[in-house]
């Protein structure tokens, strides 16, 4: 087994620091975060239409949080289609969440879209229908 693997004794799950050879201080050099690159429909994001698929999870979360940031940063009003919605997690409810509070403190409409009776559901019990804009 080599000593550098995750697995062996040797391993130093600090190595990602260096030291300076300049001044002997200890410079911190973590790895960039990956970045999740979201294909976007050119026709639904001029408008602001996000599409919510079937399934929302934590797996997919970083996906949805790309799509859901481009069409904040756009400025203009955001549609969020929620018909397919059948499952849900806390994870897209709290991304969901902080998605809406994030539009309405930059004064952009959001705008939902024949929410599914699953995500209604849900909202109502974890207490979120005010936050999420959705009617209870």
């Amino acid at each position: 087994m080599i000593a550098d693997e995750p697995n062996g004794l040797g391993f130093d799950p600090l190595a990602w620091m260096k030291e300076s050879a300049d001044d002997g201080d200890y410079e911190m050099v973590a790895p960039a975060p990956k970045r999740t690159e979201h294909p976007e429909n050119p026709a639904t994001a001029a408008l602001g239409v996000v599409t919510l698929a079937a399934t929302l999870a934590a797996a997919t979360a970083n996906e949805l949080a790309a799509e859901l940031r481009t069409a904040l940063d756009a400025g203009g009003p955001v549609s969020l289609d929620a018909a397919a919605v059948e499952r849900i997690d806390g994870v897209s409810i709290q991304l969901l969440a902080a998605f809406c509070r994030s539009a309405a403190d930059a004064d952009v409409t959001v705008h939902w879209q024949s929410p599914s009776q699953s995500l209604c559901d849900a909202v109502r019990l974890l207490g979120l229908s005010a936050v999420l804009g959705l009617a209870q």
